[in-house]
């Protein structure tokens, strides 16, 4: 890419710039003179990802803005007529949204994500072995072979296959979970009948996302499969991520990006948009809130616990070592390295008595191990 070539016209006034490029001295005719270090270093991440690094250009657009609103104009011009903008809409909308830019419209979720979900992002990351629907309470119950029980009533024909199940998830009648014995992705009615094994690859991190199951195989590459068929969907670009959470917020997957640290990032469903880098932050345990639109993140390597309003900077919200958390309403339940819960509200943070991990909430309980057995109580016994 040629910057020089798209600044021989002043963008602020359109004065032709012939024998006198933009680069070199101000325009003549308003003064003006964009950054064009900012510019040369978009041109390489052009160039890079036309290359060898796809997320370059991506990462450029999430990351930097220049303090010359001409110079960011000039950017916006020239990617909204690139070949492939529809792919950059994310892209291009949170810089448009930086640099004070129109962005490109897009359709915006007609269906809230608590219908879309199987089963809360909280739940999944502590291995999903409850889950909450239309007021019933699935669970494994580890008093009988770690059949999945539904408001205290075995599911029969899930305890006459005799699995361990985790990663339950309900929806439209059907409950979808993962086998332990042979690691396979199974589903049956919520009454417990017509068992089925869907897919046969070791999976994990599996949520149910309006029609589609999201998963993570062995080697940390992310699957999508069809509820109603069962087979894998295709996907585009979202069959490029490798990744070890994932999280549905809102039409998105939000996710930890192998290939660039496990730094946070986005892609949009339908896997046909680029994916989009939202926090240059080593990441895991990604929880998000579709009501107030935050995610929660702890930190790979700092292991505190973030949120993050897009757009916008991540904020400490706790600066301890954290293990693993949940989120139930507005309150944050997390467990520190060492192993005790605590309970967060914006006006206090409680630690509660015990040995905690794996903590699976519904409305009412908490679900857990202790380290040596699993346990279920009241959460208003806490």
């Amino acid at each position: 890419m040629n910057i020089e070539d798209t600044t021989k016209k002043c963008y602020k006034c359109g004065y032709i710039l012939e024998g006198n490029p933009l680069q070199k001295s101000p325009c003549p005719a308003c003064g003006s003179k964009p950054d064009m270090d900012f510019l040369n270093n978009f041109a390489v991440a052009y160039e890079k990802s036309k290359k060898k690094d796809p997320y370059a250009l991506g990462d450029f657009l999430s990351t930097k803005k220049s303090n010359d609103n001409h110079a960011n104009a000039i950017v916006h011009k020239i990617v909204l007529g690139m070949e492939d903008t529809k792919k950059r809409v994310d892209q291009i909308n949170i810089f448009s949204i930086k640099s004070n830019l129109p962005p490109v419209p897009v359709l915006e979720p007609k269906i809230k994500d608590k219908e879309k979900l199987g089963n809360t992002i909280g739940n999944i990351i502590n291995f999903g072995y409850a889950c909450e629907n239309d007021h019933n309470t699935f669970f494994i119950n580890k008093n009988d072979d770690f059949a999945i029980y539904c408001n205290e009533k075995l599911l029969n024909a899930h305890k006459t296959s005799g699995h361990i199940s985790v990663y339950i998830n309900v929806k439209d009648g059907y409950v979808y979970y993962v086998n332990l014995i042979n690691d396979g992705l199974y589903t049956m009615t919520t009454e417990g009948e017509d068992i089925k094994k869907i897919h046969r690859r070791k999976l994990r991190n599996v949520i149910v996302y309006g029609d589609y199951i999201y998963a993570i195989d062995k080697g940390y590459k992310l699957r999508k499969i069809d509820c109603k068929t069962h087979k894998e969907a295709t996907s585009g670009n979202l069959e490029k991520i490798k990744t070890s959470f994932i999280a549905p917020m809102n039409d998105f997957i939000y996710f930890s990006n192998i290939d660039r640290k496990n730094y946070l990032y986005k892609i949009h469903v339908g896997g046909e948009r680029y994916p989009v880098l939202v926090c240059e932050k080593s990441c895991r345990h990604i929880v998000t809130d579709s009501d107030e639109k935050i995610v929660y993140f702890i930190g790979k390597e700092d292991h505190k616990l973030y949120k993050l309003n897009e757009p916008g900077a991540e904020e400490v919200v706790v600066d301890r070592l954290c293990k693993t958390m949940n989120l139930l309403s507005t309150t944050i339940y997390y467990v520190t390295e060492d192993g005790h819960l605590h309970e967060k509200t914006l006006s206090r943070d409680r630690e509660i008595p015990g040995r905690y991990y794996d903590i699976n909430l519904t409305e009412d309980e908490i679900l857990y191990h202790d380290g040596i057995d699993y346990h279920k109580k009241k959460i208003s016994s806490l």
